[in-house]
């Protein structure tokens, strides 16, 4: 069973969310945040092995409270369910530890999937999300052995 922290400020997208997971046989939604507080003090607390986390809330933001996670609790795997696909939220969040980035309009087996992947020790971006990823990663020049 994988225990999750469902963080959102929105109650009414949290509890939906919740009753989507609920399904789930192998998904138990094991403590809910509003705040990037709230879910800081729950996964010490809790101890989930995977914590969904909104970006932009009130108190303290999703970033924020996965880099302090991520520092206190690296075991605790973080999934970023947003409805923002700015490059800057998508980095920072990934800079502060969280192993993979979601956009809130994907599909709820979409989601059930990711969790499971990241519960695995994997990454998981949305299929919007990884170009954008991919795009700013720079590779070296290959060297040619043949003189010009």
């Amino acid at each position: 069973m994988i225990s999750l922290l469902l963080v959102d400020d929105q109650d009414i997208f949290r509890q939906g969310l919740a009753a989507l997971l609920s399904v789930e046989s192998d998904l138990e939604v094991v403590g809910e945040a509003r705040n990037g507080e709230e879910a800081i003090a729950l996964a010490k607390t809790l101890q989930p092995e995977i914590i969904l986390m909104d970006v932009q809330m009130p108190v303290c933001n999703g970033v924020q409270a996965t880099q302090e996670i991520h520092q206190h609790y690296p075991w605790i795997r973080i999934l970023v369910l947003t409805t923002f696909d700015d490059d800057e939220y998508i980095f920072q969040s990934l800079e502060a530890g969280a192993l993979g980035y979601l956009l809130k309009r994907t599909p709820s087996q979409d989601i059930a999937a990711a969790i499971r992947s990241v519960a695995r020790g994997y990454s998981h971006l949305g299929p919007t999300i990884a170009p954008k990823v991919f795009s700013q990663l720079k590779f070296p020049q290959p060297v040619s052995n043949v003189p010009l």
